[in-house]
């Protein structure tokens, strides 16, 4: 039986597969090959199914949102270590990861702040 990871992996990358092969059959990447190769690896086949996963099952959503930056960051160090990335695709590249990053830092906070709030019974008003 195929599992629910497999389908969401599948069909996210499958859209992507769709998206880029079309783009790339009607204008081009040209010059933006890089970032599309990144946006395609890391976002389709990476971060969005992990998303769309963490949101759907509790047991792993931590573990999943904190993947991603991880994974975002070492894909972007291999687009920059090779010679397909132009500068400014390096910045679009970097500025995902950044983005990905700040994500996961505002989350943790969030979520520590909903604990500790939780925990200490302040969301009740004063009397």
């Amino acid at each position: 039986m195929v599992s629910r990871e497999t389908i969401a992996i599948g069909v996210s990358g499958g859209v992507g597969t769709l998206l880029v092969g079309g783009i790339e059959s009607t204008v081009g990447f040209g010059e933006w090959m890089g970032l599309a190769t990144f946006v395609y690896l890391g976002l389709f086949w990476y971060a969005f199914p992990q998303l769309y996963l963490s949101a759907t099952n509790d047991g792993l959503s931590v573990l999943r949102i904190r993947l991603i930056p991880v994974i975002l960051f070492l894909l972007a160090i291999v687009v920059s270590i090779s010679s397909l990335a132009s500068g400014r695709e390096l910045l679009g590249i970097w500025g995902i990861v950044g983005v990905a990053v700040a994500i996961l830092f505002v989350s943790a906070f969030r979520s520590g702040y909903q604990e500790a709030r939780d925990s200490t019974g302040d969301d009740e008003p004063p009397e």
